[in-house]
């Protein structure tokens, strides 16, 4: 599914890798909504999954973006997954690192 803030693409039937452009905040909340739904809807039928944030191109996360973080993380927790993130800004990386973010959501250095 790709959208003017986000896609998804699934590396294989496990794993799906989501692509975050722009902001992660209250002012992209609708969207943000759309990607929870959809990454929900690729998890119904699935266990031991692992889902990987592809921050690139992530300028900006406040708030609602991280509370939207923690949701997909605790839907891909009940099917035993695991989180990911990749790429991500210096302001992003402190962020995860201040809100201890970075304990529960792991970073990776490569796709």
């Amino acid at each position: 599914m790709v959208n003017h803030l986000y896609s998804l693409k699934e590396k294989d039937y496990n794993t799906l890798n989501v692509t975050v452009a722009s902001s992660m905040t209250v002012d992209t909340i609708e969207t943000l909504d759309k990607m929870k739904k959809d990454i929900s809807l690729w998890l119904d039928s699935r266990h031991d999954v692992k889902v990987v944030f592809i921050f690139n191109e992530l300028v900006e996360l406040d708030s609602t973006g991280l509370g939207v973080i923690i949701k997909i993380y605790d839907n891909i927790k009940e099917k035993n997954g695991q989180m990911y993130y990749y790429g991500a800004n210096e302001r992003v990386e402190s962020l995860f690192q201040v809100t201890t973010f970075d304990t529960f959501i792991k970073k990776i250095t490569s796709l």
